[in-house]
């Protein structure tokens, strides 16, 4: 919510009075706006094809990528040869899903190398995942992407491998896939619990060690 802004210095104000005039009619209170019902696609430029509306990040915040995010016929691709870094693209949403009774992020994944297995020490590293960040119904902000895989305060996310995990690392918040091959991802956000109230930011990114290598060719978040 924006705040209104403070009126400063002098305010001048002419009374005009008009004898024999009939009187104004009764007051008649403004009614509150209905809040606006969200529906359909919450996504610009879900097929991703070019840059527009998404932005490059590392560790959620503006990138130049580190040569490591292109943008191709089929999609995004993240590739990392050198690097451990944590390099994706989001886009804000910042929008009020208290209305959703669904609220589905659909992302069409591939994963076609990999060395870190599974999703990593801690569940938060794979060549390919999905992300979003958001505040619950109760007023918690998910904004996190801790050690801990089961800090109630971790954003959503979502990681895809092929490589089982050899411990220590593990397969927590990750789906294994057949290397090389299209998967199609799905899931009801209004599932998660506490639910969503508040959409932040979503996206998808690359992270743990090189050499790495996945792409996400379609992305959407739909409101039902």
């Amino acid at each position: 919510m924006h705040e209104g802004q403070p009126v400063y210095g002098p305010i001048s104000y002419t009374l005009s009075v008009t004898f024999g005039s009939a009187p104004p009619p009764p007051y008649q209170p403004t009614q509150p706006s209905q809040p606006s019902q969200l529906k359909g696609e919450l996504i610009k430029n879900g097929n991703l094809r070019g840059p527009t509306s998404w932005t490059v990040v590392e560790w959620y915040k503006p990138s130049n990528g580190k040569g490591e995010v292109s943008f191709n016929a089929d999609g995004v691709r993240f590739w990392s040869k050198g690097g451990n870094n944590r390099i994706g693209i989001l886009q804000h949403v910042n929008q009020d899903v208290s209305n959703c009774s669904q609220l589905f992020l659909r992302a069409t994944v591939k994963a076609d190398r990999q060395r870190l297995t599974g999703t990593g020490y801690n569940g938060r590293e794979s060549p390919i995942a999905v992300f979003a960040k958001y505040t619950d119904a109760n007023g918690v902000a998910h904004d996190l992407l801790s050690e801990n895989p089961n800090e109630p305060r971790n954003m959503f996310w979502h990681g895809f491998y092929f490589l089982d995990p050899v411990a220590p690392s593990i397969a927590t918040h990750g789906t294994k896939v057949v290397r090389g091959n299209w998967f199609d991802y799905n899931i009801d956000l209004m599932t998660l619990n506490p639910k969503p109230k508040y959409i932040h930011f979503v996206g998808a990114e690359g992270a743990g060690w090189p050499e790495r290598d996945g792409r996400v060719g379609h992305f959407s978040l739909q409101c039902r």
